[in-house]
């Protein structure tokens, strides 16, 4: 393992001085302008900066500062930035952003992809793809859903939806989510994972990234799930047409294909984050789907497919 070189860096001006590693310490130094520039109060008590956003104190450790506070404090500045925090209680925000209103941990490290989707999270796909796709009368599938960044919008325009998120914690703030737009008419929420079998599997987790649930790998078990093939989900397989269906499942994407034979074959378009494009390419084109477009995220890719008719 490489060790981590840990810098010292002193601000004068605050009369602070902070020590850890490089991209920690660049990091920081960006939320922390930004939120200067935004105007919020910031103060510093012994080791801790505190901000203060809307009446809310939040406090930072930062001697020694580590990667995973930099960047709590760098996802509060962009909630600063492009959403409104409204309300709060121990462990959550309510936000609006787009004019919907989100429920977001606030010692998440990505809860904030779900409002932000269209700013900072996938600006590309969401303008060029899924604006594009999806509106009134459209029928949209989430397979991994987590709080609801494509659900919810796809519902706000008038899209039927179908989301999928088999994790408990995420599940429930997706439902709360869906009740404070009162959308509950238009998304059918359901807590299971996709799959090419049915059964129960362990749900991997990396602490404090709640987005990248996985049936693969993590750092622990986070519970068991029930996973069924989506081909075998009757909101699903009751649908005559689908015009998008979304698949985010951290690695097991391929495995979701295999069991969404006839889903496939109803489907328009098809939206998946992979990390291995040629191969899932290969598998798509035997199934009578071809690439229209990519967007790469550093060590995975999000791919648009089209059915060729």
């Amino acid at each position: 393992m490489r060790k981590i070189d840990l810098i010292d860096v002193h601000m004068p001006v605050y009369g602070l001085h902070i020590r850890g590693d490089a991209s920690s310490l660049i990091m920081f130094a960006r939320a922390f302008s930004s939120l200067l520039h935004c105007g919020v109060e910031v103060y510093f008590e012994e080791d801790m900066l505190v901000t203060v956003v809307g009446g809310i104190e939040e406090y930072f450790k930062i001697n020694p500062l580590s990667l995973e506070e930099s960047l709590r404090l760098y996802n509060l500045a962009l909630l600063v930035n492009f959403a409104k925090i409204i309300g709060y209680d121990n462990f959550t925000y309510t936000v609006i952003a787009d004019g919907l209103r989100w429920i977001v941990r606030r010692y998440s490290l990505d809860d904030i992809g779900a409002p932000l989707l269209p700013y900072t999270s996938e600006p590309y796909e969401y303008s060029n793809w899924f604006k594009r796709i999806i509106g009134k009368c459209s029928v949209f599938v989430d397979v991994g859903a987590f709080l609801g960044g494509y659900t919810l919008r796809a519902a706000a325009a008038g899209a039927l939806v179908i989301a999928l998120e088999p994790e408990e914690e995420n599940f429930s703030i997706l439902l709360r989510n869906i009740s404070e737009n009162n959308l509950q008419s238009n998304i059918t929420p359901l807590r299971i994972g996709a799959f090419s079998t049915y059964g129960k599997m362990p749900l991997y987790v990396q602490d404090n990234f709640y987005a990248t649930y996985s049936l693969l790998s993590g750092n622990r078990i986070k519970g068991f799930i029930e996973v069924k093939p989506l081909d075998e989900i009757g909101e699903i397989a009751s649908q005559h047409s689908i015009d998008l269906l979304k698949i985010d499942v951290e690695g097991a994407e391929i495995e979701v294909i295999r069991g969404a034979i006839e889903t496939l074959r109803k489907t328009r378009y098809l939206m998946v984050e992979t990390s291995y494009m040629r191969r899932f390419e290969s598998l798509l084109k035997s199934l009578g789907f071809i690439r229209c477009d990519v967007e790469k995220h550093g060590t995975y890719f999000n791919v648009l497919f089209r059915r060729n008719y």
